[in-house]
């Protein structure tokens, strides 16, 4: 079974966050696949990480993901 589903979180680190959601990833039997950065001119930090686990991961990691925020901006499953 595969699924996806796409969320936009606010956290207080950005670098902290992605170094978690990795390692949770990792812990779970999956991996990032892609990751991105992207910095402004008054500093402040954005990105995303695709992360690929097998189908009992997949609450987990969406659970970690929301722990880490300060705020879910959207969360919608895309297949």
């Amino acid at each position: 079974m595969l699924a996806e589903r796409r969320i936009e979180v606010e956290v207080e680190d950005h670098a902290a966050a992605a170094r978690s959601l990795t390692l949770r990833a990792e812990e779970l039997g999956g991996y990032v696949a892609d990751a991105t950065t992207h910095e402004n001119a008054e500093g402040c930090r954005s990105g995303s990480l695709q992360v690929r686990v097998p189908a009992a991961g997949f609450r987990p990691i969406l659970a970690a993901a929301s722990g880490l925020a300060l705020r879910v901006a959207t969360g919608e499953v895309l297949w």
